[in-house]
């Protein structure tokens, strides 16, 4: 009897050794698509001093932080949308040329845009297996995942802002004071195209309480937020 549990323990502790490998696998291969994908869009618009990528004529390669901040207030003048902080991110990253150190951290949020997902799908990540199917699943499931996270232009868009979007979810369920009203206006301004459609959500679920229960579920600090939120989407 003592030898079968041996045994079983045994075999739990090789199947949790061949998750990890799969997982380290995993992470690998998502650090080299980083690493092989190519810039496009606005990471290479933004390499240089200008709203696009030059195509004739002298090119002013980004130098320093104030042509980040000049760069943002010209497309923040004259672009189509003012995401000033998620494209200067992006400036920062492609000015700078600091590709390497953005494959690990985009890596790292790769995986933790998982990790988000799954908690608030209500699934307890509680095992290294429960991760690693997970991450299967949203390699596989999600179109997104695998054609907008790998290179600046795309991954601080959309898979950044998913993270951010998945961690705003949990902090409005879970937190409604006075002090959530700039975090929300600085939400709504950061991706208008995650932005609205979280206004459009809260609101319809607070409509859906008020009609529920005869009362309208917010408070005043939650109803500033929700305007707040609004503004800075339409900046």
């Amino acid at each position: 009897m003592g030898e079968m549990s041996g045994s079983g323990r045994n075999e739990g502790e090789g199947t949790v050794k061949r998750y990890w490998f799969v997982l380290v696998l995993f992470v690998g291969a998502v650090l080299a698509i980083n690493y092989w994908c190519l810039p496009a869009h606005d990471e290479l618009g933004y390499t240089f001093q200008g709203e696009c990528t030059p195509i004739a004529g002298e090119a002013h390669h980004v130098q320093n932080l104030m042509d980040v901040v000049r760069i943002q207030i010209a497309d923040y003048q004259h672009g189509p949308n003012g995401r000033v902080f998620l494209h200067g991110l992006v400036c920062l990253f492609s000015g700078w040329e600091l590709y390497t150190l953005f494959d690990f951290i985009n890596t790292g949020m790769w995986f933790l845009f998982v990790w988000l997902l799954l908690r608030e799908g209500g699934v307890k990540v509680n095992s290294i297996r429960t991760y690693v199917i997970g991450t299967s699943v949203c390699f596989l499931f999600l179109w997104h995942v695998k054609v907008c996270c790998y290179n600046a232009a795309f991954a601080v868009n959309y898979l950044w802002s998913a993270c951010i979007t998945v961690g705003f979810v949990n902090l409005w369920r879970r937190c409604g004071g006075w002090w959530m009203v700039p975090v929300c206006f600085l939400y709504g301004w950061w991706m208008e195209v995650f932005s609205m459609p979280m206004i459009a959500a809260l609101g319809c679920c607070a409509l859906i309480g008020w009609v529920r229960t005869k009362r309208f579920p917010w408070t005043v600090a939650r109803c500033l937020s929700m305007a707040a939120m609004i503004l800075g989407g339409l900046g």
